[in-house]
């Protein structure tokens, strides 16, 4: 399974979002994803060579990635609105290890940017890099399962995240794995998009699970396909709130992602 520079794959994402009691448009992303040849080959080939000279291999260096979205449209029809009309504008860029591990990851953001934008955005990279399955260094087969473990941010929150990959069909050169996916914070701090800043608040409680499956093929950059659904729940406390009073946010991203070259 590789990803080879310059080869592009096309995806397109079914994005649900709800965050506390309001519920987003339902919207289709499409997304081109897209190799690029890294700055610093030159670099790579004399640590190669100083390497070779230690008598020992280099350190992998990550395929820089660049994610662009190439639609936005409502689901049912209609427009986007004012707040997410610049959304796709919205730039990703991350590196890619040569065990499928996304690091470095980058936002660049549209020059009029909404608070809607920011949302769906953190929604979007949660989806995407949900189903960004990295794979064992060793044969699997089918019953066969491993965990994967990072760090990012989530919904507000900075989290640990757990996913437990199982093989549950092999066929052809398609592999089907499940998704069983854990979240859970590593600090009080919370901030979502459009939260008023006059106003303190802190984590007092953090649940999040989700789960999904995707199927992939011989080039495992991207599933073929794929759905995956998270759930995140804070509940916050503030000094500003009367007592016994607490602040719960929910939400719930529900995504399916079906990929060509």
């Amino acid at each position: 399974y590789t990803f080879a520079p310059g080869a592009e794959r096309k995806a397109t994402i079914l994005l649900q979002v709800r965050a506390a009691q309001s519920a987003l448009t339902p919207l289709t992303v499409g997304l081109s994803f897209k190799s690029e040849k890294p700055k610093d080959e030159k670099k790579k080939d004399k640590d190669k060579d100083k390497a070779a000279e230690q008598d020992k291999p280099a350190e992998p260096m990550g395929l820089p990635v660049t994610v662009k979205l190439t639609e936005v449209k409502p689901l049912r029809g209609g427009d986007v609105g004012p707040d997410l009309e610049n959304l796709k504008d919205v730039v990703l860029r991350y590196r890619l290890t040569p065990q499928g591990v996304p690091t470095e990851f980058a936002i660049e953001y549209p020059k009029k940017s909404s608070d809607a934008i920011e949302l769906l955005t953190g929604s979007l990279i949660d989806a995407v890099m949900g189903m960004t399955v990295p794979l064992p260094d060793k044969p699997v087969g089918v019953g066969d399962y491993w965990m994967v473990t990072d760090r990012g941010r989530s919904s507000g929150v900075d989290v640990v995240r757990y996913r437990v990959a199982k093989v549950t069909k092999i066929e052809d050169k398609t592999a089907t794995l499940s998704l069983d996916v854990r979240q859970y914070a590593v600090n009080a701090s919370f901030a979502l998009p459009g939260m008023p800043k006059d106003i303190q608040v802190s984590l007092e409680k953090y649940e999040s699970q989700g789960k999904g499956e995707v199927s992939l093929g011989p080039d495992a950059f991207l599933p073929n396909k794929g759905q995956i659904n998270v759930m995140m729940q804070s509940l916050l406390a503030s000094p500003q709130q009367q007592q016994g009073q607490r602040l719960m946010i929910q939400t719930d991203v529900r995504a399916a992602l079906s990929n060509s070259p």
